[in-house]
């Protein structure tokens, strides 16, 4: 789970890296030096924004899902091609001018619809509900099993088994009375 937490961040780490260069382009696209649209220029600058933070987020929140660490993978890779995708892709669509929201008979927007929805709609759907999912416990369990490998259960005392502080300082452990 430690090498997923790790390139998770790191990817993160790296789409707000992209996310500050992004904003190199959209200041070329709002003055009119890029042929590019600004306004999805800055959705594209969000996006990566936005995206490594969700992606610190899923790091961060790893070891409260009850997902094994082949199922933890998959949902941080889906994560990864969803944020990065949003990224990419906008920034991509705002040169050729098209929003790619439906598919409208124009060759370059309906790329880019298609695009989006295996790169983008797809992965972050199935990511979120997984992600929300692996929160939940299993029904009539205490414990999920990812839990139960990362923590063992604490048996709990009973009340006979427990000794009171104050029956050790009788013992011998309290202060001597020759001072």
């Amino acid at each position: 789970m430690d090498q997923i937490r790790k390139t998770l961040m790191k990817s993160g780490a790296l789409l707000l890296f992209l996310g500050m260069l992004t904003g190199i382009y959209l200041a070329g696209a709002l003055t009119g030096k890029i042929p590019a649209d600004g306004k999805m220029v800055l959705g594209s600058h969000l996006n990566a924004l936005f995206g490594g933070l969700i992606l610190f987020a899923l790091a961060f929140s790893l070891p409260y899902l009850r997902y094994s660490d082949q199922g933890l993978h998959r949902l941080g890779l889906s994560m990864i091609v969803a944020n990065y995708g949003n990224w990419f892709i906008t920034g991509i669509k705002a040169l050729l001018h098209v929003h790619g929201i439906d598919y409208t008979g124009h060759a370059s927007n309906d790329i880019i619809s298609g695009l989006l929805n295996v790169f983008v709609v797809l992965p972050a759907i199935g990511g979120t509900y997984f992600w929300f999912r692996g929160f939940q416990t299993p029904p009539n369990a205490e414990y999920s099993p990812a839990d139960q490998q990362r923590e063992p259960a604490m048996p709990s005392a009973s009340p006979r088994q427990r000794k009171p502080a104050r029956a050790a300082k009788k013992k011998g452990r309290g202060r001597s009375a020759s001072r």
